[in-house]
């Protein structure tokens, strides 16, 4: 599950950081800097990665991964992690 969760959270990173860079983000003064990552963040960042991903949908994900990987046995015995996710559902 921590996999899953850390790519839907780096997948964005590239469009950022390379919108960051292409306005100058990079070379301008601090307060400026801020302005364009600032800009660039609202465009090319989730607000909620986790919740605009699914969190239904990344169970899912990582209880067939599981299954492949350990048998489906496995899933069975796996504890509920939803509550994890607690307050991440609007």
């Amino acid at each position: 599950m921590d996999e899953l969760r850390i790519r839907i959270y780096q997948r964005p990173l590239r469009p950022y950081t390379s919108a960051v860079r292409k306005a100058g983000g990079n070379r301008a003064a601090l307060a400026e800097s801020h302005e364009i990552r600032l800009r660039c963040a609202t465009e090319h960042l989730p607000e909620r990665p986790l919740t605009q991903y699914g969190l239904a949908r990344m169970m899912r994900e990582v209880c067939e991964t599981v299954g492949v990987t350990g048998g489906s046995d496995v899933v069975e015995w796996m504890p509920d992690a939803a509550g994890n996710f607690h307050g991440l559902e609007p």
